[in-house]
């Protein structure tokens, strides 16, 4: 299976007839104005990744933070068959979920993209309820902004090479 005739099969199933990957290579969906999903492939065409950021990663008390974190990604107990990961550039804690193309169908894509967009809503409203760490507040970045409250561009985001080679 190729990454392109997944997003065209994709696209047609949710209404997007034109869904493809862009000039850098992503693949960008916005559910409900609050839920950002990027789709990008490895180097290889081997393998698709799905990520969205769900909050910034904050600087006191990130141990007991990254460890519910950890607790969660454990035997997939909380993330299903995605898993959290930490931007090492800008401190974004990340959902994920690696896709091996070669052993993918249609079906078992869109179910598992289903599941990874309800598990980032779950994940986003945590941490809006502040489930994560009782210190995260509004100013905190959720989905897409950066911390300290300073909005990023879909561009900047795109531009910031989140999966590395």
């Amino acid at each position: 299976m190729h990454t392109q005739d997944l997003l065209k099969e994709l696209g047609l199933k949710i209404g997007l007839d034109d869904l493809a990957l862009d000039e850098h290579n992503i693949c960008r969906l916005i559910f409900d104005g609050k839920i950002t999903i990027d789709m990008e492939p490895d180097a290889h065409g081997k393998a698709l990744f799905l990520y969205t950021t769900i909050t910034a990663c904050p600087e006191e008390n990130q141990a007991p933070f990254l460890a519910k974190l950890l607790g969660a990604n454990a035997f997939g107990r909380d993330t299903g068959n995605a898993f959290f990961c930490l931007d090492p550039d800008d401190g974004d804690v990340m959902l994920q979920e690696k896709f091996h193309l070669d052993e993918l169908t249609y079906e078992s894509f869109f179910s598992r993209f289903e599941a990874f967009v309800e598990r980032t809503e779950d994940w986003l409203s945590r941490v809006e309820a502040g489930e994560l760490d009782s210190r995260l507040d509004a100013g905190m970045a959720v989905n897409g902004d950066k911390s300290h409250g300073e909005p990023v561009s879909a561009l900047q985001m795109m531009m910031g090479n989140f999966i590395r080679g």
